[in-house]
């Protein structure tokens, strides 16, 4: 919703939200990117440090900024103006994040590769949480801008039906009393205007009283059975609209995943058969293994934990005793999934690495 002045005099009086210019708009993505969490309602593990993810996200990029307690990565683009060309780069990065293994990110890390396991897995067990081990889904994909160019409009509000994988924060700044300038960081639903949030910063305080302490930042965090505002198309948001403030949608709410101690169990049991056929990966993988290598797969929203054991014969065998030769079959008959791939999916412990990651191992391993 809008951002009202109550000093006005007896009629409050909408205030209007400037859009910063591109001097400041590295200042504001430093502030966006430090109160990401609290702005997407949720607990995030930040892969890159608070000083190196601006410069990374120069130009443009698009680059993994953190990991969300479902395990995925979080991409982040930034520009003043998001327009079409922007949105191929974002897309793109989202894709190779969505490849991108926790190796990989570990490497990038300022304290280390070891640092960065430890720090993630007591990310994981915060406050009693799971260890999650990525949803086996596409990473997720956070749109920061000022504005939004008139070829753009469209596909932002295509691609952000899909809020779980999809957001877009706009950001303005609101001048206040004696030269104090306020952030304003709005999310943007398609069709959709709702509660507002805005981080308190000051951006600069000329003739600030010096026996004034300033005040701190101000964080907000949704609120429970916040009902969203009165709903307004997105080309409100688009280049050629007017300049007032920016009304922006209801932050998400925080996400709970719980997880059972044991997969439901189906009424009827499923049909044993025939050892199947091994992979050549699944086998080249159970040679590297002294014992039998427990795999699990935490399905963080629908509060599933599925578990299989890559035997030294190369097969992963099921709790109930159905044995598998192909990763993908065993997702399909123990979730009901056929799109989720089981080389990603199935990790050697719940922050561990995937199939897919050990058979890279055990492919190197293996050459002389």
């Amino acid at each position: 919703m809008p951002l009202f002045d109550l000093e006005g005099g007896a009629r409050a009086e909408p205030v209007t939200t400037m859009r910063p210019d591109d001097a400041s708009f590295g200042q504001v993505l430093s502030v966006v990117l430090e109160h990401l969490p609290t702005l997407l309602g949720e607990r995030l593990f930040m892969t890159l440090e608070r000083k190196a993810a601006p410069v990374a996200l120069g130009d443009g990029a698009a680059t993994v900024i953190a990991i969300d307690a479902a395990g995925d990565p979080v991409v982040v683009q930034a520009v003043p103006l998001l327009a079409a060309q922007h949105l191929v780069v974002a897309l793109r990065g989202a894709g190779r994040a969505s490849g991108t293994t926790r190796r990989a990110l570990a490497a990038s890390y300022a304290q280390g590769p070891d640092r960065f396991h430890r720090d993630l897995a007591a990310f994981f067990d915060r406050d009693g949480a799971p260890r999650a081990t990525g949803s086996g889904r596409t990473a997720r994909l956070v749109l920061v801008c000022s504005e939004i160019d008139d070829d753009a409009v469209e596909a932002v509000s295509f691609l952000s039906v899909d809020a779980a994988r999809v957001q877009v924060l706009t950001v303005g700044i609101v001048e206040g009393a004696n030269g104090r300038r306020l952030l304003d960081v709005s999310s943007l639903r398609p069709g959709e205007l709702g509660a507002r949030q805005t981080v308190s910063l000051d951006l600069s305080t000329p003739d600030a009283d010096p026996d004034v302490s300033p005040q701190a930042p101000a964080e907000t965090t949704p609120a429970p059975g916040q009902n969203p505002a009165e709903a307004q198309p997105l080309q409100a948001f688009g280049r050629s609209s007017p300049q007032p403030a920016w009304p922006g949608p209801a932050l998400r709410r925080e996400r709970s995943y719980p997880v059972y101690d044991s997969p439901p169990q189906d009424d009827e049991p499923v049909e044993t058969s025939a050892a199947p056929p091994v992979d050549a990966r699944l086998a080249l993988v159970a040679r590297t293994l002294q014992a039998p290598l427990d795999l699990v797969w935490v399905r963080h929203r629908r509060g599933e934990r599925l578990e299989v054991v890559l035997g030294l014969d190369g097969l992963l065998h099921a709790p109930d005793g159905v044995s598998f030769g192909d990763p993908d079959a065993a997702v399909q008959a123990l979730s009901g999934s056929a799109s989720s791939n089981g080389w990603r999916v199935w990790r050697a412990g719940e922050a561990g690495p995937s199939l897919d990651e050990l058979v890279s191992e055990a492919q190197e391993s293996d050459q002389p």
